[in-house]
């Protein structure tokens, strides 16, 4: 009688082997089984960070908070009663609190995000804090081909106006990306961003 050889399909019915099994193979299996694990979380963390390139909404101020986290700053994001979107905490006080937006096109004068750069700096800002609006323009359009600015000149000068600072979303993941080699000079942006007393941070 002929041996049946299994199809594609049977070789692969299990997936996943029973536990039992794994505890009979050499250490060295748990090895790479645990470094396979930290790196698969790695990479999904470092993919992640790409939501400054072309997210908005909740997901874009959710990698705006994981940058600043990963740079050792405490940042946390806000509820919605509040007229921006997280506080990130600096030394001695000092806080940057970040509107965040993303835009198909610039930003332009008729933003609600800034109008609600005077009701933070009214009603919430204190003397040592800075207001920042970061922005994804142009989200729509990848990264390496944006030829326009991120802000338009009237917008601009209405934010520096209003003593606020302007951030691009992806300027902010190059600073994050240049911390994975260098963070100390990393941080030292971040404080320079606050001492930026209105205008934009390139």
């Amino acid at each position: 009688m002929e041996a049946v050889l299994p199809t594609a399909g049977q070789e692969h019915a299990h997936e996943k082997f029973p536990d039992w099994v794994g505890a009979e193979l050499p250490p060295k299996y748990m090895e790479l089984t645990e470094q396979i694990r930290a790196l698969t979380a790695e990479s999904a963390w470092i993919e992640k960070m790409g939501a400054l390139l072309w997210e908005t909404g909740v997901p874009l101020a959710q990698a705006v908070r994981d940058a600043f986290s990963a740079m050792g700053f405490a940042t946390k994001l806000v509820g919605p009663s509040a007229n921006y979107d997280l506080a990130v905490e600096l030394d001695r006080g000092r806080r940057l609190l970040v509107q965040v937006v993303g835009s198909p096109a610039a930003i332009d004068r008729t933003a609600p995000k800034i109008t609600r750069i005077l009701q933070t700096l009214q009603t919430e800002a204190t003397d040592d804090d800075r207001v920042v609006l970061v922005a994804n323009a142009h989200y729509t359009t990848p990264f390496r081909e944006r030829r326009n600015e991120a802000v338009t000149p009237d917008a601009l000068k209405l934010i520096v106006a209003l003593g606020g600072n302007f951030l691009a979303s992806p300027t902010l993941f190059g600073i994050w990306k240049y911390s994975l080699q260098d963070l100390a000079n990393a941080k030292r942006m971040v404080h320079d961003l606050h001492a930026l007393a209105g205008g934009v941070y390139q």
